[in-house]
């Protein structure tokens, strides 16, 4: 554990020179439980600080951060709670960025007083991003505060005694082409959650390929609002609708199958409306 902490810390070791990173999306899967989700640079401060929003089943959750040599470090603290929520995003190569995320904990965190005027912040078009230069001082001293405690904690010795990891998350991201992105279709966050709900506690093979199958045919053959509508439906209606495209059918034959039509034009059967 000391180690995986202790990688928290590592860009203090990179050089000082700092860089803007550009307005970007980018679409994001989960190591761990094959989830997406969406980041998003959202303001850029004094070439160095920023504003990013992590989507998560929808919903933008705001953070503060400072970008170093492309890498993108985030603190923020919930002193009532004694947890930092730490963001890491590395260099981007190929238009691919590896972001890992982690709630650390500790008693101490509850005297520090840095939370930011981001932190729980979900609404992005309610949320003032322009701050004012004392504003803006504020929230980078919070930073600091926070990074200043880890840093410190570090070099006591005391890292693995004091603080643990609660929380943590990897997620593989890949830069959005906004020229190709389909602002009709249904959020990928939500079609996630679908297949997991589909896959309940029965993680075998055969279930996960089902699942991701029934899934699939929802995002490519509705668009949001039809998405919406099915999933305000009642259980009768959704049975119906599921009864009438066949979808079942479908994807149990492509979960039986699918290593012979994952190659073939078999697998186009999610995608066709019957």
């Amino acid at each position: 554990m000391k180690k995986l902490l202790c990688l928290i810390l590592l860009f203090i070791f990179y050089s000082n020179y700092s860089q803007s990173s550009e307005n970007s999306n980018y679409s994001c899967i989960s190591k761990q439980h094959n989830d997406t989700s969406n980041l998003k640079i959202l303001k850029n401060y004094n070439e160095e600080y920023l504003v990013f929003s992590h989507s998560i089943m929808g919903i933008s959750f705001i953070n503060f951060g400072k970008s170093v040599n492309g890498r993108i470090q985030s603190y923020m603290s919930k002193p009532s709670a004694g947890e930092i929520l730490f963001y890491s995003m590395d260099e981007e190569k190929n238009n691919k960025r590896l972001l890992t995320v982690r709630i650390l904990e500790s008693n101490k965190i509850k005297n520090l007083n840095s939370k930011s005027v981001f932190y729980g912040k979900k609404n992005i078009d309610k949320v003032n991003l322009k701050l004012s230069d004392s504003e803006l001082k504020n929230e980078i001293n919070n930073w600091y505060i926070n990074f200043k405690y880890l840093v410190d904690l570090n070099k006591s010795g005391k890292l693995e005694e004091e603080l643990r990891i609660s929380t943590e998350e990897e997620y593989s991201c890949e830069k959005a082409n906004n020229k190709t992105v389909d602002n009709s279709k249904p959020l990928k966050s939500e079609i996630g959650v679908m297949k997991l709900a589909c896959v309940g506690e029965n993680p075998y093979p055969k279930r996960k390929k089902f699942c991701e199958c029934y899934g699939d045919w929802f995002y490519e053959n509705l668009n949001k609002e039809e998405f919406a509508v099915f999933l305000y439906s009642s259980k009768s209606e959704k049975k119906k609708f599921v009864e009438k495209n066949e979808i079942v059918k479908q994807c149990e034959l492509y979960s039986e199958y699918g290593h012979l039509l994952d190659n073939t034009e078999g697998r186009t059967i999610i995608k066709m409306k019957p």
